[in-house]
């Protein structure tokens, strides 16, 4: 009977709702394996300002037998290298009598990580990367359990079961593609709401009144639609002073 992690796996579903950009720990020693990759912002297609990004939606599980051998393929939705770490070892805690549980992962902005567990170099981790790359996604942890059914694959047939392990699990995955969004605090008069939310609707953005002496409204925009957010905002509160964002978040398309 294969181990069912999904149900014992604690996992943050908030940063899906609403993710932040940059990660305040880029390292740890609990997934210092085989293979590290960090990448200068100028070549990082998935560097901190990047717009958008695909990652999986939610944790998704698939199994495949080559000669005899299971391979257990787990995508993970994650935000963060410390997250990472929790799942990995909350899945070798699950099944420690398993004999490889190898793993690739990537976070923005600037972490790519593979490990091969005790199989030969370079036949697992690094090839279950490769697929995540060609398919262009990010902060995902792929994890590929396997239980060895007597009969040795190769070099050629253990990257070949442990790339066609996670593309398997990717096939039923659902993906996702977050956008990077501007977050702006609007103070107005009463007199001027009326206009700013017809406006704010009109444009499609999202958008938060808090009702006091004066009205304040919390503005959610796509990072791409900054000038024109800036321009409504300055328009309407008559404001000479810069006006800039106070945070940036990843948020879900519609």
């Amino acid at each position: 009977m294969s181990p069912v992690f999904a149900p014992r796996l604690k996992y943050n579903k908030t940063w899906f709702i609403e993710q932040t950009d940059y990660l305040t720990e880029r390292r740890s020693p609990a997934l210092s394996d085989d293979a590290q990759t960090h990448v200068d912002d100028d070549a990082n297609p998935w560097a901190p300002d990047r717009l958008s990004y695909r990652t999986v939606a939610e944790p998704v599980h698939k199994e495949l037998t080559e000669k005899h051998s299971r391979f257990l393929a787990s995508l993970f939705p994650v935000s963060t290298e410390r997250e990472a770490t929790e799942i990995l070892d909350a899945i070798r805690a699950e099944d420690p009598l398993a004999s490889h549980h190898c793993y690739a992962l990537r976070v923005q902005p600037l972490i790519e990580r593979a490990s091969d567990d005790g199989e030969p170099q370079g036949t697992a981790g690094r090839p279950m990367l490769h697929v995540l790359q060609r398919h262009d996604l990010n902060n995902v942890l792929a994890v590929v359990t396997r239980y060895f059914g007597g009969t040795l694959l190769g070099t050629g047939g253990l990257v070949r079961a442990y790339t066609q392990a996670v593309a398997a699990a990717l096939a039923v995955a659902s993906i996702a593609t977050l956008v990077r969004h501007a977050h702006f605090e609007v103070t107005l008069d009463y007199a001027d709401y009326d206009l700013a939310t017809r406006r704010f609707e009109e444009a499609g953005w999202t958008y938060l009144p808090t009702f006091a002496e004066v009205v304040q409204i919390a503005l959610c925009v796509p990072a791409s639609e900054q000038p024109a957010a800036r321009a409504l905002i300055a328009g309407l509160t008559r404001d000479p002073q810069p006006i800039v964002a106070t945070s940036y978040s990843m948020r879900p398309t519609l």
